[in-house]
């Protein structure tokens, strides 16, 4: 019931807010089930506006003792093909970091007929108060985002670019231009911001000012000249 309030609540109010701006409209949803996602994103798609899904598959999966649908393919691959089946809006799935093959997670999601990929979500951690010796979070363990994250997603990015063809949105400590420009070059088409905007609600004026200004001065056209661009082979050659 509460679950059914909240949807309906997005729908009548948190949306229609958003759909006064000229930025594409992206729903993003999460489910503790594949059968609660697919009933979601089939509602949203009768939604005018929404441009496309994005499916936040690094959360608790209750069908797998709680474990998230994105540690693993197989779970990956039906919540996708579930998802699929009930939406023709382009579909996105965030992954999670808390994984040991992110690559063949993305694979599954290709495979399954998903869009894109969003990688990627918060890495488990946790906070001690030691002179309580209690947990600092409600829930013992929480999400950590931020500039600390940067170098582990970076590396996500790049192997996934490796094996989908579909784009990828990079997301994890991105505060400014470069940022964006790294991980671009390690193989995403997008990036996504968010704990810098919550510090500076103005960064996204700054990074895209300063993201034209860099294209100018390398005589880069189009923004997607620089996704995948990475030279790596030198480094590859060296470690043989």
């Amino acid at each position: 019931m509460l679950c059914e309030i909240i949807r309906r609540a997005t729908i009548e109010h948190t949306l229609p807010f958003y759909q006064r701006y000229v930025p594409p409209l992206i729903a993003s949803i999460s489910a503790p089930t594949a059968q609660e996602f697919a009933t979601l994103a089939a509602r949203l798609s009768e939604v005018p506006g929404i441009a496309a899904i994005e499916a936040n598959i690094s959360c608790p999966n209750i069908e797998e003792d709680g474990r998230a649908f994105a540690i693993e393919p197989v779970a990956t691959a039906r919540v996708i093909k579930a998802l699929r089946q009930a939406t023709s809006l382009p579909l996105w799935a965030k992954l999670t970091p808390n994984t040991s093959d992110v690559a063949a997670v993305a694979q599954a999601v290709e495979h399954e007929g998903g869009d894109a990929v969003v990688v990627g979500n918060t890495l488990l951690g946790m906070s001690i108060d030691i002179h309580s010796r209690r947990p600092r979070l409600g829930n013992i363990m929480g999400g950590l985002s931020g500039p600390a994250i940067k170098p582990i997603m970076l590396r996500m990015v790049y192997q996934c670019h490796k094996h989908v063809s579909i784009p990828i949105i990079g997301c994890g400590g991105i505060s400014n231009a470069e940022d964006a420009i790294t991980y671009l070059l390690a193989g995403a088409s997008a990036v996504q911001v968010g704990t810098a905007t919550f510090i500076q609600p103005q960064t996204m004026i700054t990074l895209l000012d300063d993201l034209h200004h860099y294209c100018q001065q390398q005589g880069i056209r189009h923004i997607s000249e620089l996704t995948g661009a990475l030279d790596d082979a030198p480094l590859l050659a060296n470690s043989r």
